[in-house]
């Protein structure tokens, strides 16, 4: 792959729809729960893993920041299932992903920025 430059956009859900959910509670409904203690926002991605007998399981990566510029060295996706990333810490992270189609990947990729108070929920096949 030839070198390119991005420069990460925000991450916002209008934006990110092509490539899966974001995950945050910001401007979501909500009810209190639990005696009133908890507030339980809903339905904040679709998951998608029931192709070919597939199961839900949950995993926690913990992992180091990189600092920046940050070298994509490869891109990865799953054909049978969707997958979520929320950060436990708060904090900022980066989100690459790539536009599907014919197109060399050097004109299908696009960078993201996460809050820290966001997740994404990446829809089957797509490559992050």
């Amino acid at each position: 792959m030839s070198e390119i430059v991005l420069s990460a956009v925000p991450l916002s859900a209008q934006a990110f729809a092509p490539f899966g959910d974001v995950i945050e509670t910001e401007g979501r409904g909500w009810r209190w729960v639990n005696q009133g203690t908890s507030q339980r926002f809903d339905d904040l991605a679709r998951v998608d893993v029931l192709e070919s007998g597939g199961r839900p399981l949950i995993s926690i990566f913990r992992a180091s920041p990189q600092p920046l510029p940050f070298d994509v060295r490869s891109l990865e996706r799953h054909p049978l299932s969707c997958q979520s990333f929320y950060p436990l810490d708060a904090r900022p992270f980066l989100v690459i992903v790539a536009e599907q189609g014919s197109a060399p990947i050097e004109q299908r990729i696009r960078a993201f920025m996460s809050s820290g108070r966001q997740g994404v929920n990446y829809h089957r096949n797509t490559w992050h």
